[in-house]
């Protein structure tokens, strides 16, 4: 991702009624055939932060850092994303703004640390107005 590759938002997940008629919740879509009446849940706005896992340790000259990201999957059973802030590596039109770090006294320490990251206004569409 990029921030040249606009997108709406981030998607925090869906509901859904089955072909039976039963109504579903979750952090994910199943898009199982017959489903009908499908709602997806999309954070649209830009200076939204976002807490997600480094790949690297933490340093604080990465505060205020456009970084890229890394992960191309998600989990079907808990909606979650393999979606990393790829500190280490920066390529043109970076995607995340890295905020700060989870201060706890162990998580700062780690090798993969999560950080508080929001999206470079290129990167978010405006499809509210």
């Amino acid at each position: 991702m990029s921030n040249a590759e606009t997108t709406a938002g981030v998607f925090i997940g869906a509901r859904w009624a089955t072909a039976g008629g039963d109504q579903k919740w979750g952090q994910f879509y199943d898009g199982a055939t017959g489903n009908t009446e499908a709602y997806a849940f999309v954070v649209p706005v830009r200076d939204v932060i976002f807490r997600v896992q480094s790949d690297a340790a933490w340093g604080a000259a990465q505060r205020g850092t456009t970084v890229n990201t890394t992960g191309t999957s998600g989990s079907t059973s808990t909606g979650n994303s393999d979606l990393q802030a790829d500190v280490g590596t920066t390529t043109s039109n970076p995607p995340i703004t890295v905020v700060g770090v989870i201060g706890d006294g162990e998580n700062e320490n780690s090798s993969n640390p999560d950080i508080l990251v929001r999206f470079v206004d290129g990167c978010i569409q405006d499809v509210l107005g």
